[in-house]
């Protein structure tokens, strides 16, 4: 009887140690508990503060979507066709000639922007430097139903110089690509039969007039379709910036990767790059990032209903380093404004 009390002892004692042993190693995993699945949460909080978005409306067909469309921050948006087979849906139909189309804008040229929408300036995990980032998107005003450009057709967009990259033109073009976890910018290249087949299409510089007059620089492209683009500056290669490639680990006690998002912040370039959770070394981390720049870490967190920030200015220095930041407790309009501030 002794005996067979001592084995069920010890076996309750054997599964207690393996789950207290198996929650701490899984601390930066997914836990069992829902509460604590709250990045979806805290994404939806960070975009809420945004002041991002423009929508026009114009009358499709004829010349209905002629002229440029300028954006609250002074983006310049033109349809180079208005063909009446310049929007189509998604199964090939023309758009109705007549129909009231909603044509929406998102542009993200600050770094709080950036975290708010999970875009950050990275192409393969290397770091980009960005002049603008842009998405478009067309729906039928009275169903809501979604177009996209007829083939052949495209979007003249104009960024003006918001920030100061340190060569303006370097710049070159992108497109978005995956969802918020796994986001990443695909450099845009000439297509096959070209002159330049396999070289990345740059994004030159020009100048337009404004409703005032005033003479405005901008960056300027052109896109073929209706998703996220970007024109960026690579880094990697450039002879100007140290291009030493380390891991900037993050260590963030009783936060994990289901209640954070954190961030590698460069204060002196145009750029932000999202840190990902590794949970076998329980940080977070940035495979790519440029030496001997002076940046922030920052990380905000949803953990029980109350927010959190963290925020650290540091040197990414020559090699691999480990930093440690503790959040705070903080309101959502002071987390609000300190991404405004970035």
């Amino acid at each position: 009887m002794k005996y067979r009390l001592f084995v069920i002892f010890l076996g309750v004692a054997i599964i207690f140690c393996f789950s207290a042993c198996f929650r701490d190693v899984d601390v930066f995993v997914p836990k069992r508990d829902a509460s604590e699945y709250t990045l979806g949460e805290l994404r939806s909080f960070l975009e809420a503060g945004a002041d991002t978005d423009t929508t026009f409306q114009a009358i499709y067909g004829g010349n209905g979507l002629a002229g440029a469309f300028y954006t609250k921050h002074g983006c310049r948006i033109r349809f180079m066709s208005i063909a009446t087979a310049t929007l189509t849906n998604f199964g090939g139909a023309a758009c109705p000639t007549g129909a009231v189309v909603n044509i929406f804008v998102r542009e993200i040229w600050k770094k709080g922007d950036m975290i708010r929408f999970q875009k950050p300036t990275i192409s393969q995990s290397a770091p980009i430097e960005s002049g603008g980032e842009i998405l478009i998107e067309i729906t039928n005003a009275a169903t809501g139903e979604k177009y996209k450009l007829a083939s052949g057709v495209k979007i003249e967009v104009i960024f003006p110089q918001f920030v100061a990259v340190q060569q303006p033109n370097g710049m070159k073009k992108y497109r978005g690509v995956g969802d918020t976890s796994d986001f990443n910018w695909l450099p845009v290249v000439f297509p096959v039969g070209t002159s330049n087949a396999g070289q990345q299409v740059p994004v030159w510089l020009d100048t337009w007039q404004d409703s005032s007059t005033n003479t405005i620089i901008g960056w300027k492209m052109e896109i073929d379709s209706l998703e996220w683009h970007n024109c960026d500056r690579p880094l990697l290669n450039d002879p100007l910036v140290l291009s030493h490639k380390l891991d900037v680990k993050l260590n963030l006690p009783k936060f994990t990767s289901t209640n954070t998002v954190c961030w590698v912040i460069y204060r002196n370039l145009n750029i932000g790059v999202y840190m990902y959770g590794n949970s076998t070394a329980q940080k977070f981390y940035a495979d790519k990032t440029l030496s001997n720049q002076d940046v922030t870490l920052v990380t905000i967190s949803k953990v029980n209903g109350e927010f959190y920030l963290g925020s650290q200015s540091v040197n990414t220095g020559a090699s691999d380093i480990l930093y440690t930041v503790t959040p705070e407790l903080k309101t959502d309009t002071e987390i609000r404004t300190f991404l405004n501030g970035l």
